[in-house]
């Protein structure tokens, strides 16, 4: 049998694996050319078998047929072995718990061609009820369709005949909740707490969090050489990511518009300066080498590494409740400093720059829910004022 195919290797974060792109043949019903492009292999001979075996099912008339016996994790691993090429780890790391947690219990053992509207609609209603995040699973459901669907395994998309819940339910936040954060006042009230705190690294943590906007993840990857003390900048070009529960790893930021360079008040700039200068000491009297401009700026205080995702939540939420302050959760305070910038009238335009906002909706929300609070304080203020 004559190959026409191309084999490649590649390099992934899992490892090394091989590609395969070949030409099968005209298919009749078409008149058009079949080609076969797939990755994931963990050999050249894998990647060879599995293009002799499609040139045989091609000119058997196998391919792109329905197939019998089928199942959907069988469906699922295909699947899987191209999205995860992909996407960062910590995205692969949600998505396959997603399918550990909830699809494969439920349609993992189905014969792919049999699972039916009615069965979907069921577990998904099931879904609705359990938990919070049931229309990111179902997305997630739904691309296995789509590939069986492209594949051929499955005749039609039997998803467009379900219908995603929509209703609102008791565990769904309300929509003010969605965007949690201080007005002006509670912001200066906060500042004065964390001045009279012993932790200037918490201090300073938290004040950057709520002046500038960073998301967790950002300004966990900060080192020093980040920090532009003489243009009175900040650069993000990096953020922490998880994956596997618990590993850390730096990663590139959320998207193309994270990248960003803005510039930092004076008062925050003078709190990082003394909080550097305290963390050269502690580093020094735990024994280890200040890294210089490579330093993490907040870094844990075991190995010096990576600082873990919930730690900051802990200490704020701990800093909260010993000075019974209202505590709002750690992306309240970008939404804080979001909403605050637009209460000074700062355009749209330079706000989205500023967060790293890649889509307008999400800066438009916050907008939408400032001007909401601004209005209702304005007919109350009226109310006040003709009390007639």
């Amino acid at each position: 049998m004559l190959d026409m195919a191309t084999y490649e290797k590649y390099t992934n974060s899992r490892g090394e694996f091989w590609s395969v792109r070949g030409y099968l043949g005209i298919e009749e019903a078409t008149g058009k050319q079949k080609t076969l492009n797939k990755r994931g292999f963990k050999t050249k001979k894998e990647a060879q078998d599995y293009y002799k075996r499609c040139l045989l099912e091609f000119d058997n008339g196998m391919i792109h047929v329905l197939s019998k016996n089928m199942k959907f994790s069988q469906v699922y691993h295909e699947w899987l072995e191209i999205y995860q090429n992909n996407v960062q780890e910590s995205t692969l790391s949600k998505v396959q718990d997603a399918f550990r947690l909830h699809i494969l219990p439920a349609f993992g053992n189905c014969l792919i061609h049999k699972i039916t509207p009615q069965l979907i609609q069921t577990e998904l209603n099931d879904w609705h009820k359990q938990f919070k995040g049931y229309r990111k699973t179902y997305s997630y459901f739904k691309r296995v369709m789509k590939f069986a669907y492209s594949r051929g395994y499955i005749k039609e998309l039997v998803i467009d005949k379900v219908i995603t819940p929509k209703k609102k339910l008791k565990y769904e936040c309300d929509k003010k909740d969605n965007y949690q954060f201080y007005n002006v006042e509670e912001l200066r009230q906060l500042m004065k707490i964390l001045e009279a705190q012993e932790s200037r690294k918490w201090h300073a943590c938290i004040r950057t969090l709520a002046y500038t906007g960073l998301r967790r993840g950002e300004i966990l990857a900060l080192t020093w050489n980040d920090i532009n003390f003489t243009n009175k900048t900040l650069t993000v070009d990096k953020a922490v990511g998880q994956c596997n529960g618990n590993d850390l790893y730096i990663k590139e930021p959320k998207n193309d518009n994270s990248y960003r360079t803005i510039s930092v008040d004076d008062i925050t700039l003078n709190v990082l300066r003394r909080w550097r200068a305290e963390q050269s000491q502690w580093l020094l009297k735990f024994g280890f080498k200040p890294l210089g401009k490579n330093q993490l700026v907040f870094s844990n205080t075991k190995t010096n590494g990576l600082m873990n995702l919930t730690a900051i939540y802990t200490a704020f939420k701990r800093i909260c409740e010993l000075n019974d302050f209202r505590f709002i959760k750690i992306h309240g305070l970008r939404h804080t400093h979001c909403s605050l910038l637009f209460e000074a009238g700062v355009p749209m335009k330079d706000v989205m720059q500023r967060l790293g906002h890649g889509d307008v909706k999400t800066t438009m929300n916050i907008y939408t829910h400032v001007t909401e609070q601004s209005e209702r304080k304005s007919a109350q203020l009226f109310a006040r004022y003709a009390n007639f």
